[in-house]
This record gives structure tokens, C-alpha cells and sequence, in this order.
């Protein structure tokens, strides 16, 4: 199957919750990009 790519906004503290999950629940879906308004937290 074929990754779909998706990119995240918003990087605060429930966001880690959300990847993990999004990443252990669906494995075809690959997380390419990160956004937040304070560049510390998108990196």
C-alpha cells in the first residue's frame, strides 16, 4: 500500500499524544511535514 503523506499544524504538548498514535494506528500514513507558529516546537 502506498504512504500518504501528511503534514501536522500545531505542535503543542497534545500533539506528541496525537503522532504517536496516528503513527502506531495507521502505519500506511507517513508524517512529512511540521508547522507551529514558535519554530522551537515544529522542530
Amino acid at each position: 500500500m502506498r504512504k500518504v503523506k501528511i503534514g501536522i499544524i500545531g505542535c503543542g504538548t497534545i500533539s506528541g499524544i496525537y503522532l504517536s498514535n496516528l503513527t502506531r494506528l495507521f502505519p500506511h500514513v507517513e508524517v512529512t511535514a511540521l508547522a507551529d507558529m514558535f519554530i522551537e516546537k515544529a522542530q
